[in-house]
């Protein structure tokens, strides 16, 4: 007798189930996977942004001539022409891989950036930008040519603690503008950003101390904070001695009772806003 084969293939039932399965982890994957590559992109076109600061600069020391740097009538693809007529700059297009991103010189601040239709990307900061302390490679202890990274900096994740001090915190007087901090941060240190132009910041969850005079000297007027048991020092916030220690007391106060929250400043309180 011929042994029966019990062996089942997929029921049309079975068939259209792992299709939607599978059809579901693709529209998962195919995101992050795009993700991913916006992001090498991203970090790629920042490399080059740093270059472009570099070199300009350099180029600008050079200059027996009139500065086109200085110039508004200037376009951004002339003055790169410029640098790669002077062989600053391979010859060929210098362009961004960054979809709908361009780079842009800022005549403001004399700086190139790396622009997103009408938005400043953040620079992430490498272990080329910065040093870490040599007690703890998760302290970002100073930074290395400020001048080539811009206004707009991003700390990267794995900073635990940002270094600080009377007049060599890493960033003490930057002219910096925005900062975005990394979630892995737990500790922002006495003065770490005094005397810079930010003027909101968002503290991330994992933060547990914001040292003295750490955000002094800047015009920030809102304040977003993640964690709910965050011990802040004095003069943390304002400008002015006085000032200062008057603003800080007074968000310790609405922090106290608000918990985590964005809060504004209204020229004499903090109002919780969400």
């Amino acid at each position: 007798m011929r042994k029966l084969n019990n062996t089942k293939g997929f029921t049309l039932i079975e068939l259209i189930v792992v299709i939607a399965i599978l059809g579901i982890l693709a529209a998962i994957a195919v995101p992050r996977f795009s993700g991913v590559i916006k992001r090498a992109h991203i970090s790629a076109d920042q490399t080059k942004v740093r270059a472009l600061n570099s070199v300009t600069s350099v180029a600008r020391m050079a200059l027996l001539s009139e500065d086109p740097f200085i110039d508004n009538n200037e376009t951004d693809q002339q003055l790169i022409a410029f640098l790669q007529g002077r062989g600053y700059l391979d010859d060929g297009p210098i362009e961004p891989q960054t979809r709908d991103a361009e780079f842009k010189w800022s005549f403001d601040d004399e700086k190139w950036y790396l622009m997103i239709g009408d938005s400043l990307t953040h620079y992430l900061l490498t272990t080329d930008d910065y040093e870490s302390s040599e007690d703890n490679v998760t302290t970002l202890f100073s930074l290395n040519n400020i001048e080539h990274i811009g206004k707009y900096i991003q700390i990267p994740e794995g900073i635990k603690a940002i270094h600080g001090g009377s007049d060599d915190a890493a960033f003490w007087q930057k002219g910096l503008e925005s900062v975005i901090l990394p979630d892995s941060l737990e500790e922002i240190r006495a003065h770490t950003f005094q005397g810079n132009n930010l003027k909101e910041i968002l503290i991330p969850n994992n933060v547990q101390n914001i040292g003295n005079n750490s955000f002094y000297n800047n015009p920030i007027t809102k304040v977003t904070i993640s964690g709910d048991q965050v011990n802040i020092e004095d003069r943390a916030f304002g400008t002015g001695w006085s000032e200062a220690k008057e603003q800080t007391d007074a968000f310790r106060e609405a922090y106290s009772e608000g918990g985590a929250g964005t809060y504004e400043w209204t020229g004499d309180k903090w109002i919780k806003t969400r």
